[in-house]
């Protein structure tokens, strides 16, 4: 207890159900696991043990105890039987403690021989699934400011919990203490609707505004243009602006993951 005040601490688990004890039982498990190999030495050794004793002890009668010793030494398949097991272990155990990772079972080693394609989920496995919005750009002609723009993206954005669209909305709030302090609040929006992977959208300020990738602002400005087709009567479809398509392929050359697209 220290004159500020006091520190009270209730541990509701033991030690063993800690995550790192986990981990570790979960080495040891790995450890008791046969791969092919190991199985393979075992029904070997099943008669070659009984067969190099025989032999030396037959040896051992005729010739001596001498003879006997040379052929256990010479044929003892210690070895042989202690050499995967060894390694198998030793793999494991450096997986685990240098890189972090945790094979659960002795025949996935042995797979990474043959393995030709492996698929992960990216994000949160190869990547932190931690993100930055680095720079934002209005499009040439865009009719409304960065900050607007911003505003908007975030407000949309804010309805999702992709890490994106948190890196998103982070990007615009800053320190949330600071954000609730000024008393400042994002625009309210309705209609949100997510377009399976390529992005969303959501009505704010009386305004349609998407957030997404390429393919799903041209599906947008279309799905635009077909309602105003309609309402002049006319069946043709409308492409996206050459200027505005190649700047929105030079952003994602760029590697430039978002683009966001607001009509009326």
């Amino acid at each position: 207890r220290s004159p500020a005040g006091y520190l009270h601490v209730r541990a509701e688990a033991p030690v063993s159900g800690s995550f790192q004890a986990r981990v570790a039982s979960a080495v040891e498990e790995a450890k008791t696991t046969l791969s092919e190999m190991e199985e393979l030495v075992g029904r070997f050794a099943t008669w070659y043990t009984p067969t190099v004793l025989g032999l030396a002890v037959a040896l051992g009668l005729y010739k001596g105890f001498q003879q006997f010793l040379v052929v256990v030494v010479a044929g003892c398949p210690c070895a042989l039987l202690g050499a995967a097991p060894f390694v198998q272990g030793a793999t494991l155990t450096l997986l685990a403690g240098r890189h972090r990772l945790l094979v659960k079972h002795a025949r996935t080693l042995e797979a990474l021989a043959v393995m030709q394609a492996i698929g992960l989920d990216k994000t949160g496995t190869l990547t932190t699934g931690h993100f930055e919005l680095l720079r934002l750009e209005p499009l040439p002609g865009a009719a409304h400011t960065r900050q607007v723009l911003h505003r908007w993206v975030a407000a949309v954005e804010d309805q999702d919990n992709h890490p994106l669209a948190r890196s998103l909305v982070a990007s615009y709030k800053g320190c949330v203490a600071d954000f609730v302090a000024s008393g400042e609040s994002l625009p309210a929006t309705s209609g949100y609707q997510r377009h399976g992977r390529d992005g969303v959208s959501a009505t704010v300020e009386g305004r349609r505004v998407g957030v997404g990738n390429l393919a799903f602002l041209e599906a947008a400005l279309r799905s635009s243009q077909a309602d105003d087709d309609d309402d002049d009567d006319d069946d043709d479809e409308s492409e996206m602006p050459p200027r505005l398509r190649a700047a929105l392929r030079r952003r994602r050359e760029q590697e430039k993951a978002a683009a966001a697209a607001g009509k009326d």
